[in-house]
This record gives C-alpha cells, structure tokens and sequence, in this order.
C-alpha cells in the first residue's frame, strides 16, 4: 500500500514545477544588428538633459543618475544615459 500512496502524492508536486524561462535570444526575432547597442550613434545626447532622451520605440534604454538604484541584469542590446547631478547626459555605454 505504502508504494501505491507516493506516486500519488508526489505527482501533483512534479506537475507544479515552474517552467524554465525562455532565452532571450531565442525570442527575440529580430535581427542582430536591430538589437545591437550602438552608444556612438546616440553622441548627439552628450551634454544635453537626460530628460530630453527620447529613442525610438522599441529600443531598450535607461537614464541613470549618480546614486540612482538600478538592476545589476545586463543586456547587450540596452542603452544606458548616465547624467551628473544637474542631469546631464555625461556618459553613454551599453548593458
């Protein structure tokens, strides 16, 4: 009897396990030079507020302030507009 009882009770666990997430790359459908980061094509951004960057839609950016709390995730096709602490666009880099 003990050998009928735990297949029973373990088999709704098993089926309650998450599902793997999906890679990213598998996803995404797009090709790799639309999901590139290019920093250097954003330039026109440098000195100018963060407020004022505006990208397409679509395209995966942030504008990071000194001390701002931001995720340690890193994506390569991410655009990141650090500003000082009036705001300005100081630096731009990918991640």
């Amino acid at each position: 009897m003990r050998l009928t009882v735990l297949p029973v009770i373990l088999f709704p666990l098993l089926a309650c396990q998450p599902e793997a997430p999906a890679d990213a790359a598998e996803t995404d459908t797009r090709p790799p030079e639309a999901t590139a980061c290019k920093p250097d094509s954003y330039a026109a951004f440098l000195g100018r507020p963060g407020s004022e960057v505006s990208l397409p839609e679509g395209t995966l950016y942030r504008v990071i302030g000194p001390g701002d709390m931001i995720t340690m995730d890193q994506r390569a096709e991410r655009v990141n507009f650090e500003t000082d602490a009036a705001g300005i666009v100081r630096r731009i880099r990918c991640g």
